[in-house]
């Protein structure tokens, strides 16, 4: 009895040597690695630019008894006001309507004691795009002398070419930021910083100065009275990277 319970012992170390032989053979042919020590860092940049781009909402409102009445006046007006924006400079691609509503105008009667018609509205935003910001004011008030009635809002911002130019700058110092931070955590946790084995941008963005509507803003810039003095726009942008340690 004594031997058959010697060799069942034999047999199971056997087994278990195997297994460790095989389990060792599989991780080297899979390519599993142990898993490694890593730090988890984020970077941020925040940069001031000046702006160089205008875009300007002019806006034409027309009223007519009909709604072709209404659309005519406004197209004559439009046109008169396209014509003067393009005489200033502005080429016809950055020239866009950026809304066109038509609606019926009503009003309370207090004799019929109900909402009756009062023909049609009609307003048409025009979106104007320049790179000549110093001249922002001078092409409202040309706009309105042409007829335009209503400035939305002057918004101040970047061209496509400088948001590139800044977006790769804010990356590079909110990467440096956060190669700083890893740096300075290894160094105070007495671990040596690896290679970077992960990197995701999170976030880049700015937002444009506006110049919002105010009353009357049309008067002033007719009367010349008007300086828009835009101010710089804000970028931020973030980084997240991850490296290894030992």
């Amino acid at each position: 009895m004594k031997e058959k319970h010697h060799g069942i012992a034999i047999i199971t170390i056997i087994g278990l040597i195997i297994a460790l032989i095989v389990v060792s053979i599989g991780n080297k042919n899979t390519g599993i690695e142990p898993t490694k020590n890593t730090l988890s860092v984020s970077g941020n940049a925040e940069l001031t630019v000046a702006p160089d781009q205008a875009i300007l909402y002019v806006t034409i409102l027309t009223e007519g008894s009909t709604a072709k009445e209404a659309q005519d006046e406004n197209k004559v007006t439009a046109n008169k006001v396209i014509d003067v924006l393009k005489k200033s400079g502005i080429k016809n691609e950055d020239i866009e309507t950026d809304n066109y509503y038509l609606a019926k105008k009503t009003e309370w009667d207090p004799a019929l004691q109900k909402v009756v018609d009062k023909g049609y509205m009609l307003t048409h935003t025009l979106k104007v795009t320049t790179t000549k910001i110093d001249k922002a004011g001078n092409l409202v008030g040309s706009a309105v002398n042409a007829g335009a009635n209503g400035v939305e809002r002057i918004s101040f911002g970047l061209t496509k070419e400088t948001e590139k130019k800044v977006r790769d700058e804010a990356l590079m110092k909110a990467s440096e930021n956060a190669k700083g931070k890893a740096e300075s955590i290894t160094k105070a946790l007495g671990v040596r910083l690896g290679k970077i084995s992960s990197i995701q941008e999170s976030n880049f963005y700015y937002t444009p100065y506006e110049y919002a509507r105010a009353s009357g803003l049309e008067k002033a810039v007719m009367a010349e009275e008007i300086q828009i003095q835009p101010q710089k726009v804000e970028v931020m942008s973030n980084i997240n990277l991850i490296f290894e340690i030992n």
